[in-house]
């Protein structure tokens, strides 16, 4: 691509920036103020005898450049803030993340991390790597013991307030993740879902979404999954900010957390079999 073309390209993803910021209207808004724009325009060509002459009017505030950035910010423009963020936020938390995994280290042992498949865009398995945060605690016949048992008192401080995530900082920097986007559930989730949840897969996995700034834990299943359906449909750079911003304040009072969560008792779908 030359010069010219991607100063077009840069030109138009600033225009549509401040094409949405001026107009501020979403979808639903933009629909009734141009609902309400023809209403008036009914009552107009009512009144006027040259009713065949006249045209309604659009919507108010219509920028072509919003949609040309919406496009952009989908596709190109979401993994430009996305690395913009992280880069710079692994380097200031590096030393925060090494004093948590020498913590790990001496109240666990190894490993320090946590790693699992979960299905990013499209369905496509990754390693999602956490800060580990329970033991590997069995019973006599070697399953499991119940996550409440296995969870420890330094793994229920690090839920508590967000710090187990701070690893998938590094999904995100691999590409695997975005900051913003329905969280990664299980692999064996992906064929108990109905046509409309599995559109959750349309966009990469987040650290942090629509769903988990509107109840995080207290929301059963059923409704965390609309909520992602909803931003999959509604993705803007708008909506991620603002999901960023909120998510901050909720990490910071420890918003509607639940450390020892048993998944089962939100399954109001039966995902979790």
């Amino acid at each position: 691509m030359g010069d010219s073309a991607q100063g077009a390209s840069r030109g138009a993803f600033f225009a549509g920036l401040i094409g949405e910021a001026v107009c501020g209207l979403d979808r639903r808004r933009l629909a009734e103020s141009h609902h309400s724009t023809n209403r008036k325009h009914r009552q107009t060509v009512a009144e006027n005898k040259n009713w065949r002459k006249m045209k309604p009017p659009g919507p108010s505030c219509v920028n072509p450049n919003i949609a040309r950035f919406a496009n952009y910010y989908r596709h190109r423009g979401k993994r430009i803030l996305d690395l913009s963020l992280t880069i710079p936020a692994l380097f200031v938390l590096g030393p925060l993340l090494a004093i948590i995994a020498l913590f790990i280290a001496w109240n666990m042992g190894p490993p320090v991390l946590f790693r699992q498949q979960r299905p990013g865009l499209n369905g496509r398995p990754f390693e999602l790597v956490k800060f580990r945060t329970m033991r590997d605690t069995r019973d006599e016949d070697g399953n499991p013991l119940p996550d409440k048992q296995r969870l420890t008192s330094l793994g229920r401080i690090l839920r508590s307030t967000s710090l187990d995530e701070l690893p998938e900082l590094w999904n995100v920097l691999k590409g695997d993740m975005s900051l913003v986007g329905p969280r990664p559930l299980l692999m064996q989730y992906l064929s108990r879902y109905t046509t409309e949840q599995a559109r959750r897969h349309e966009v990469s996995p987040g650290m942090t979404g629509w769903a988990q700034i509107n109840g995080r834990n207290l929301l059963p299943f059923s409704a965390r999954l609309k909520l992602d359906t909803w931003y999959v449909e509604n993705l803007s750079f708008k909506i991620d900010i603002k999901i960023l911003y909120s998510t901050f304040f909720n990490v910071i009072y420890r918003r509607n957390v639940i450390p020892d969560q048993d998944v089962r008792s939100v399954d109001d779908i039966g995902l979790f079999q």
